[in-house]
């Protein structure tokens, strides 16, 4: 659950600022981490302690997720921008670049190639062995 949780935090911070300011944002997004990760158990064991049930603990997390959906719902829609330097330079000063990822032909956007599949032969011998 933690994983998933600290999975998308990092991009989704990313991506809510330019590029240019976007440096120290890895700093602050592993010390809010840590924090978060070294007291939760800690608030969660005092919990426990407190009322000797486990429902204590279930509202402290209820909690934490409105608090967390309350961050998210107020945060800026940057779907669709492009957030390279560049551009955000050309964006104040007015100016339009030609290389805009919207300007670009299809055929300039990398395409990822497709796995292929192994011979049949090495797949039997594969499942032999």
């Amino acid at each position: 659950m933690v994983t998933l949780v600290l999975m998308g935090g990092a991009t989704t911070l990313i991506g809510l600022l330019p590029t240019y300011e976007s440096a120290g944002v890895s700093i602050s997004y592993a010390i809010g981490a840590i924090l978060g990760g070294a007291f939760a158990p800690m608030i969660a064991q005092a919990l426990l302690d407190a009322t000797g049930g486990t429902p204590a603990i279930a509202v402290y997390l209820i909690g934490m997720c409105a608090v967390a959906l309350v961050a998210v719902s107020l945060t800026r829609n940057r779907t669709g921008i492009d957030l390279s330097i560049g551009n955000q330079a050309e964006r104040r000063s007015g100016a339009r670049s030609s290389t805009s990822a919207r300007c670009r032909p299809r055929s300039a956007h990398r395409t990822v190639p497709r796995l292929r599949r192994p011979p049949p032969a090495l797949s039997r011998a594969i499942l032999a062995s």
